[in-house]
């Protein structure tokens, strides 16, 4: 079986998340998203189902 460089995919807790969106407040989205490696569409369909 060959690889195809594909990222394993990730899942976050609630706590997780909570604690990520203290720190988009505290140091800003744009750092906080690029911090963790989230794309700002994960972040809004997020903040959505919250």
């Amino acid at each position: 079986m060959t690889t195809t460089g594909k990222k394993p995919r990730r899942s976050f807790t609630a706590e997780q998340k909570f604690a990520m969106f203290q720190e988009f407040q505290a140091m800003g989205l744009k750092k906080g998203l690029d911090k963790h490696g989230i794309f700002s569409a994960l972040y809004y369909k997020w903040k959505k189902t919250a």
